[in-house]
């Protein structure tokens, strides 16, 4: 049986290796919003439009208080390719997480996937989570391995739960494309 998080559960507690350092989850998320991305181990072509397109929207992220994360199943110290996805640097801290201990407790890989297994075999899928500061996940959305995520989209929401927050609104969509 497979665990799997759901909206409103708590997001797991977790001390990790990154790329600036050993943090304690909770406590480096300390009283903002988190964005935590899961990345395969290997990046695809998808990765290099992802890092870009959130670079551009990093400054936009963290005027709404919401820190950015990347789990990416690799030792640390084996994080090169990633720390500079698309050419240019993250800007965000990367969890090395080669043993896939982080993200069997998201439920982003099977519980019975093992280290050293590329995640595409693993049956993995590249997952975004929102978490709030009360630590609780407010959105979950899982992509296909090669499948860009829409971080406007994902921004979009984060004002949408930020507003709801304050006021009993709901946020519209975006106007269909026909």
């Amino acid at each position: 049986m497979c665990f799997m998080l759901t909206i409103n559960d708590f997001a797991p507690v977790f001390m990790a290796e990154t790329s600036e350092g050993r943090f304690a989850f909770h406590d480096w998320i300390g009283a903002s919003w988190c964005l935590l991305i899961s990345h395969p181990e290997r990046p695809v072509p998808a990765c290099a439009d992802e890092a870009v397109a959130l670079a551009a929207l990093r400054g936009a992220f963290l005027r709404r208080g919401c820190a950015l994360v990347g789990l990416v199943a690799r030792p640390v110290d084996r994080l090169g390719a990633w720390r500079e996805a698309g050419g240019m640097p993250v800007g965000y801290p990367l969890i090395g997480d080669s043993d896939l201990r982080v993200a069997k407790r998201f439920g982003i890989v099977p519980p019975e996937a093992s280290a050293g297994c590329p995640l595409s075999a693993a049956g993995a899928a590249r997952s975004v989570f929102l978490i709030a500061p009360d630590k609780r996940i407010r959105l979950i959305l899982t992509y296909p391995i090669g499948i860009a995520r829409n971080f406007d989209e994902i921004l979009r929401a984060l004002d949408g739960l930020q507003e709801g927050d304050l006021h009993p609104v709901g946020l519209p969509p975006y106007p269909a494309v026909a």
